[in-house]
């Protein structure tokens, strides 16, 4: 096989396009799922008004950090930074969930999502390990003073 020619099994089949996708199918009776993210890498959300879009034709529900109940933890075991809530009002990065429509169609989703009005307050964003570890650093998450998680697992300090 060193050195020879080799031809993939199924090359003709990807290059006329015959082989199904997951991307090709088209799930019946299903709604659809749109996000709006921040355009800030750290950010209070001081104001939300999604009326407009929950009055849309076709959307099913728009939810936001106000929807949430507090008392929601989530961690995977493997993120050392937990949210107490999948929406938050902070956001911490650039594309950080700001609020979730919900709709008949993604057009729909769209342009219900462009009827969202957020105001953010900016927060100093750290960019690097060494800004974060820095005396006056921004905090992150007010659980991590000095924006230092604990070891995951015990024993690993």
């Amino acid at each position: 096989m060193v050195g020879a020619p080799f031809i993939k099994k199924d090359a003709r089949a990807l290059v006329t396009g015959k082989p199904v996708f997951t991307d090709d199918l088209a799930l019946k009776d299903c709604l659809v799922v749109k996000v709006l993210r921040s355009p800030y890498p750290h950010a209070r959300i001081t104001r939300i008004d999604a009326d407009r879009a929950k009055a849309c034709d076709g959307v099913h529900a728009v939810v936001t950090y106000k929807d949430i109940p507090d008392n929601i933890y989530i961690t995977n075991q493997m993120t050392p930074a937990p949210h107490y809530r999948p929406l938050n009002e902070t956001v911490r990065f650039v594309g950080d969930p700001v609020a979730l429509v919900v709709a008949d169609t993604e057009d729909i989703a769209l342009d219900a999502m462009e009827l969202i009005e957020v105001e953010y307050e900016e927060l100093p964003p750290v960019f690097t390990i060494d800004e974060a570890l820095a005396p006056d650093a921004p905090q992150l998450y007010d659980v991590f003073p000095g924006n230092i998680a604990p070891p995951i697992f015990p024993g690993l300090d």
